[in-house]
């Protein structure tokens, strides 16, 4: 059975950037990033779908390196990502 992998991609250089602040108050595209993989994580797991969720203090080059380093060919690798408003 194929994988998906979930990342919560954001505005920065790593997860440890909070990204784009946002207009809700006490928030961050970071924070609002995993919190959606979170319930697309639940929903697809309730479906009975294997599901890895790439760690949040990830550089962009060190989430492929961890994605790649776990795959295999049948395997779907997914990044939620929002964005600007311009």
């Amino acid at each position: 059975m194929a994988q998906v992998f979930i990342s919560a991609a954001h505005d920065g250089f790593d997860a440890s950037s909070p990204g784009f602040l946002v207009a809700l108050p006490n928030t961050t595209e970071a924070a609002e990033m995993i919190q959606i993989r979170d319930l697309v994580v639940a929903e697809l797991r309730s479906r009975g779908l294997s599901v890895l969720t790439v760690p949040d203090d990830l550089s962009a080059e060190q989430t492929q390196n961890w994605i790649n380093a776990r795959c295999r060919p049948e395997d779907v690798a997914l990044e939620i990502r929002s964005a600007p408003f311009r």
